[in-house]
């Protein structure tokens, strides 16, 4: 008796672990069957602006959307996760307000409904199943049966979205970044560290003091930079800001001008950004 009731026991524990297994493998399957829907439809809507591979503007400078096939785009962390996804899928569906990001809602003008926006999120926060590489063939087959036309200006003043809905949208209004503030708001530096990940600033640009591609942002506000010239110039929030919309025009000594134009950044988002490096110390 005691035998028997060992063994069923052991049954039930072998049968938890594989029902859990189980369980698992088909969150996987789940998660891949709609990253690669998402893939397909990438590469149909999106690849116009935000380049072929995803990498947008990084991939080609023609390119005004954002970099979205990166790895901080897929945070191990579920709390962290949870949070992009959701502002991703908000940003899908309504646009970002005064930039060339349309909104993609059938309920806002667009195309994609609640499923197939959830779908482009899941590739670009999981990239379950190698999604991003079956996203590159559909473009390629897309590219076989006809040519893009040109990307869109990211300064056309016809393309600007000017709509508001959503979350993102009500933030945006709420509390804008203007010009230099006497005191940061707070959410003006969580919105400008958003931006320094969604558009890979932080693969060039430490916050630890470490030397990257590009100048450390570590107590960088405020210090006197020496610049390829010779000539020196204080990075105050003009200097900042200039740097990011021209990123060109002055180059800090010991570095290369390989940094893009970020022409699909919004003035919020510039001046969020200037907040963001502020907050790491200045001098």
């Amino acid at each position: 008796m005691v035998l028997l009731l060992l063994l069923t026991v052991l049954a039930m524990g072998l049968y938890w672990a594989w029902d859990s297994v189980r369980a698992e493998r088909a969150e996987e399957r789940q998660a891949e069957t709609a990253a690669e829907r998402g893939a397909h439809l990438f590469a149909q809507n999106c690849r116009l602006c935000h380049g072929r591979t995803g990498k947008g503007v990084s991939e080609n400078p023609v390119f005004p959307g954002i970099p979205l096939n990166i790895e901080p785009n897929r945070p191990t962390d579920a709390a962290e996760l949870k949070s992009l996804q959701l502002r991703l899928g908000d940003t899908i569906r309504c646009g970002r307000a005064g930039t060339i990001m349309p909104p993609w809602h059938l309920d806002y003008g667009g195309s994609l409904n609640d499923e197939q926006i959830r779908q482009l999120v899941v590739l670009i926060t999981t990239n379950a199943g190698n999604a991003w590489e079956k996203e590159l063939k559909y473009s390629d087959e897309l590219d076989a049966q006809f040519e893009l036309p040109a990307p869109p200006s990211a300064t056309d003043p016809t393309q600007i979205n000017t709509g508001y809905c959503g979350a993102v949208a009500r933030a945006a209004t709420a509390a804008t970044p203007v010009g230099e503030p006497t005191e940061v708001p707070p959410a003006w530096i969580a919105q400008g560290e958003k931006v320094a990940i969604s558009f890979a600033c932080i693969s060039c640009h430490t916050s630890t003091g470490a030397t990257g591609v590009g100048p450390t942002w570590k107590e960088l506000y405020g210090s006197t930079v020496t610049l390829s010239d010779g000539s020196t110039v204080t990075a105050d929030w003009a200097y900042i800001t200039e740097s990011i919309r021209t990123p060109a025009v002055k180059i800090t000594q010991g570095f290369q001008a390989v940094m893009p134009t970020y022409t699909s950044l919004s003035e919020a988002d510039i001046n969020a950004l200037a907040a963001y490096i502020k907050s790491l110390g200045q001098q």
